[in-house]
């Protein structure tokens, strides 16, 4: 018996009014046969009456040629040209969210929200849940996740700040408290792991993410750099009195005061 999948557009109407139905076949090109029916009683438990139908004549009935019809499990919207994103540079992308599989189960897998990515080609970029069910973004060979995967049936808003130029993204996942509230906090991870489409960067040039050696050294109060000593330090001492001294010519400045 072929394997067959249909349904109704509309899904009720009322007498007089028209209905189609829309099916396809499983299994390849198949033969199938169809019926329509007036359903008396659907209860089919050890106490209920059974399955009672009333066949109607309607123009459908009898035998009709099946083909393969695929249907994409879930909503989704296909943007056109999608070259058109090949030119941006810098860029945020955001959705709201709430999944249903996290992770995917029995084999963990990445799910896509948006994005350009092209399998075949590795190219394109793409706002996913990785295999854990964090957030993450995949542009080239390069993958950034904030590491926190999400729970699944609570909605999210997320988003991917990107700046090809510079070759930094910025995650963001942030519970929806006022749908479902909890504990959870949002998370924000920024990332320079992305290679840079622009121009290479200065030498010296301080980014976000890359590493600088600074020294903790603190300059002395006359500008000097600081010198360890190898005399043992002394207690500093107030300083005496100035002092006078006779000359032959009068009395002396008073002196500077010793120093410890």
């Amino acid at each position: 018996m072929p394997r067959v999948l249909g349904y109704a557009d509309p899904l009720s109407v009322a007498p007089g009014e028209a209905i189609r139905f829309m099916v396809g076949t499983l299994d390849g090109p198949r033969r199938y046969r169809a019926e329509v029916v007036r359903l008396i009683s659907g209860d089919t438990g050890p106490e209920g009456p059974g399955l009672k139908a009333e066949r109607l004549a309607t123009p459908i009935e009898g035998e009709h040629e099946g083909t393969p019809q695929p249907i994409d499990a879930g909503s989704y919207a296909i943007v056109e040209r999608p070259e058109a994103f090949g030119a941006l540079e810098r860029f945020t992308l955001q959705a709201f969210i709430q999944p249903t599989r996290v992770p995917v189960r029995p084999e963990p897998r990445r799910q896509v929200i948006m994005g350009t990515w092209a399998e075949d080609r590795g190219a394109g970029f793409a706002l996913m849940l990785d295999e854990a069910g964090a957030l993450a973004f995949l542009v080239g060979a390069a993958l950034v996740s904030t590491g926190v995967p999400l729970t699944a049936r609570r909605w999210y808003h997320v988003a991917a700040a990107v700046d090809l130029a510079a070759g930094t993204v910025t995650l963001r996942q942030t519970p929806l408290a006022e749908h479902a509230p909890s504990l959870e906090q949002p998370v924000a991870v920024t990332s320079s792991s992305v290679p840079p489409t622009g121009p290479s960067r200065p030498a010296g040039d301080r980014r976000r993410g890359t590493s600088t050696a600074r020294s903790t050294a603190r300059p002395s109060r006359d500008g000097r750099s600081p010198r360890r000593s190898s005399r043992p330090r002394r207690r500093r001492r107030a300083p005496p009195s100035p002092r006078r001294t006779r000359s032959a010519s009068g009395t002396s400045p008073p002196t500077s005061p010793p120093t410890a």
